[in-house]
């Protein structure tokens, strides 16, 4: 498998978010503190790395309920 994935170019960015050593005013609720999260990743750290019309793919953890997953997805599409 490592040998296949090796033989192409890709990068990896991810972020990982521990939500007791988030800011106060983003642990309300999951749905704040995961809005604020992805905001904060794909504005700071993805933007530098994505070129104009590159494709990129993003995938989650699970987040408990097919509602709250749609939620988050949601708010990454700008929805």
């Amino acid at each position: 498998m490592f040998e296949l994935i090796c033989k192409h170019n890709f990068g990896v960015q991810a972020t990982i978010m521990e939500k007791s050593k988030a800011d106060p005013k983003v642990r309300p609720s999951n749905h704040r503190f995961y809005q604020y999260g992805w905001y904060y990743h794909f504005r700071f750290g993805m933007a530098k790395h994505v070129i104009p019309n590159q494709e990129i793919l993003v995938t989650a953890a699970s987040v408990g309920t097919k509602k709250g997953q749609a939620v988050f997805t949601d708010a990454v599409n700008g929805e």
